[in-house]
């Protein structure tokens, strides 16, 4: 009787102090702000990917091109909510950096 109830008080204390621990924030994952961010350099396709998408049926070429430019939408769509967020949380800080009356 006394293990069940050890076992139900100490394994939701584990799972909360496990989970502060993995999901500490850090400097490295939010960089200062102004900080030039490094990003490396694009590099070409794979050759053996290209290879094995010219092997593929013309069906199956025209689905993933389709899935491609869906992605790619979907991709400037985020770019876009993105800079729209990156602009109000400028403007906020902007305004918590002004004198208050």
């Amino acid at each position: 009787m006394i293990g069940v109830v050890i076992a139900a008080v100490a394994l939701p204390a584990w799972y909360v102090v496990s989970r502060r621990r993995r999901l500490q924030v850090t400097s490295v994952m939010v960089p200062e702000p102004g900080t030039p961010v490094r990003m490396s350099p694009p590099r070409g396709p794979d050759p053996a990917v290209v290879e094995g998408v010219a092997s593929l049926p013309g069906d199956t070429r025209s689905e993933l091109m389709r899935s491609l430019e869906r992605m790619d939408g979907d991709l400037a769509a985020l770019r876009t909510e993105v800079e729209r967020m990156r602009e109000q949380v400028r403007k906020s800080s902007r305004g918590a950096d002004a004198p208050r009356r």
